[in-house]
């Protein structure tokens, strides 16, 4: 799974919209979860170990799932070597 970018520049000129998410991710957990904490808030555990982006790509699987998007659709902004992220995701 790889992590694609999409500068708001052409998402905006391609006519795509799209929302803006915080993430706090924590890693190793013994489940896999999505909790919505507030209106663009999400706590995720992901059981994967936040080593050589293991965690991320568990990420990103989580919100493909949950927002039933494709991976060129979600692009991580901020936050890629942190547990706090924020993240992109365009229709």
């Amino acid at each position: 799974t790889e992590i694609y970018t999409l500068s708001l520049h052409d998402a905006l000129r391609s006519g795509r919209r799209m929302k803006q998410i915080k993430l706090t991710v924590i890693a190793q957990n013994k489940k896999n979860a999505l909790i919505h904490l507030g209106e663009n808030n999400f706590r995720i555990l992901v059981s994967a170990p936040a080593k050589n982006g293991q965690a991320n790509r568990a990420v990103i699987k989580l919100l493909k799932k949950h927002f039933r998007v494709k991976n060129s659709q979600i692009n991580m902004i901020a936050g890629e070597k942190s547990r706090h992220k924020i993240v992109n995701i365009y229709d």
